[in-house]
């Protein structure tokens, strides 16, 4: 039996808190709250279930300093520490490794996510303390680093999900989700995307394979974190819940079926072209309240520039098609897409307030290493910033010759400004709340808005 520690680093000294969960690379203030690492309990979970000594020590959750991670490390006294990481804060994030063989020499170290799965040999650069760079998916290749067995130096696409042990979901310390206050996390129904977005990491994790685990897992899954831990909220994270839409009704029914929508409410992501209304009817009668569509852009021939391969009808479509069925309505959108410019961007503001949108995030686009769009940056000299804690979702890192990163930060402010400084926003996001609520929520509230005039 070895010791093991999985770890998610304290705060970046620039960025501040992070959501580090894959491609969830983005800054408390967009949430006005950090997302649960689920990725880092999933590793946890399956190496505990092969009988090992398991410590997960969550940073932002739980508010950790350097100095302090340090004599937790030196406590657990583990074989291994495995570490999660982002672009972001990346350097920062090896700062765990060098602490680590601070404590120990003998102690192995690992990093995953989207940095070592794009630059492995960058890292071990700039990191000598590193031993091992996991590309892709983590878990099986982690527990094959504890168990001394070959490590693959290609990116890892674990194709039975099942054969995962079910992630150590209570290890992490309670997240609340933003919008109620109420205790909640991700359950991870599958990974993968088959989809080509060029701003998009996904592509080269999964090497573009949408895999899932089995209903009956699924409802296993289920059934953990909301009899045995309570959990009465969680989203299903993963890219697509609807990309298989019998299976996803399969899943409401025995939901259904369980009764387990009488005990938690949830919510997807998903894209606008897997709308269907019969699942949506199913979805909110098991428990579903909010979907979240990639959007993007309200210009056609931006999303036929990036890839996206919807049109806006589509998009109209789907949000109305939620919204009618009783569901809570999320769209994501990107500012700076390539091909786009002041007029364009400003042809997704109004195609987001002509939808029935309770909610909506503005991102900058952001080229990450391993997207198709990194590439492209460098290849064209798109790139404005030379520094990695600027490669994030609110700061425009890429600029055009006719469309600078300024302009483009500037059109993401205003798309905020136009979107939730609206009486009928109001008006939804008061009717929805009681007193009580609306006054906990405050101090949030001015933390988003804070953050949206970035």
């Amino acid at each position: 039996m070895k010791r093991v520690l999985c770890i998610n680093p304290p705060p970046g000294n620039i960025i501040g808190k992070l959501s580090r969960d894959g491609r969830c690379q983005s800054e408390e203030g967009t949430w006005t709250e950090t997302f649960p690492p689920t990725t880092l309990t999933s590793i946890a979970g399956h190496i505990r279930s092969r009988g090992h000594k398991i410590g997960l020590i969550d940073c932002i959750g739980s508010n950790i300093s350097w100095g302090l991670l340090k004599r937790k490390i030196q406590e657990f006294k583990p074989d291994t520490v495995i570490i999660n990481t982002v672009t972001p804060t990346i350097k920062e994030d090896l700062n765990v490794a060098r602490i680590t063989k601070e404590v120990s020499r003998s102690i192995i170290t690992a990093v995953y996510g989207t940095m070592p799965t794009a630059m492995p040999r960058e890292l071990k650069k700039w990191c000598p303390e590193l031993d091992f760079c996991i590309r892709g998916d983590p878990e099986t290749p982690a527990l094959n680093i504890v168990e001394n067995k070959e490590v693959t130096q290609d990116i890892w696409v674990e194709e039975e999900l099942d054969k995962l042990g079910i992630p150590a979901y209570e290890l992490l310390p309670r997240y609340r989700f933003p919008l109620n206050d109420k205790r909640w996390t991700f359950l991870i129904d599958g990974k993968g995307c088959p989809y080509r977005c060029v701003y998009c990491v996904e592509p080269i994790i999964s090497k573009r394979k949408a895999r899932y685990k089995s209903i009956p897992r699924v409802i296993e899954e289920i059934e953990y974190i909301v009899d045995r831990h309570h959990y009465p909220y969680f989203m299903f994270w993963d890219e697509l819940f609807t990309l298989n839409i019998e299976r996803s009704k399969e899943i409401c029914r025995r939901i259904i079926a369980k009764k387990l929508n009488k005990r938690c409410q949830w919510m997807i992501t998903t894209r606008v072209d897997k709308a269907d209304e019969e699942l949506f009817i199913l979805m909110k009668k098991a428990g579903c309240w909010m979907v979240v569509f990639g959007v993007e852009s309200g210009n056609q021939k931006v999303l036929d520039a990036v890839k996206k391969d919807i049109t806006l009808e589509q998009s109209r479509r789907a949000v109305n098609l939620a919204y009618r069925c009783g569901l809570k309505t999320v769209g994501h959108f990107i500012m700076g897409l390539p091909g786009s410019s002041r007029e364009t961007d400003a042809d997704t503001i109004n195609f987001a307030l002509s939808l029935p949108l309770h909610y909506a995030q503005f991102y900058c686009c952001t080229a990450f290493p391993g997207s198709e769009l990194y590439d492209l940056a460098l290849k064209e000299g798109y790139l404005s910033v030379n520094s990695w804690e600027y490669v994030e979702q609110g700061t425009a890192n890429i600029g055009y010759p006719h469309y600078s990163a300024s302009d483009i930060q500037q059109m993401r402010r205003l798309a905020y400004h136009k979107f939730y400084w609206r009486p009928a926003f109001f008006k939804m996001f008061v009717g929805c709340l009681s007193l009580m609520a609306l006054i906990k929520l405050i101090p949030r509230g001015l933390r988003f808005i804070k953050w949206m005039k970035k």
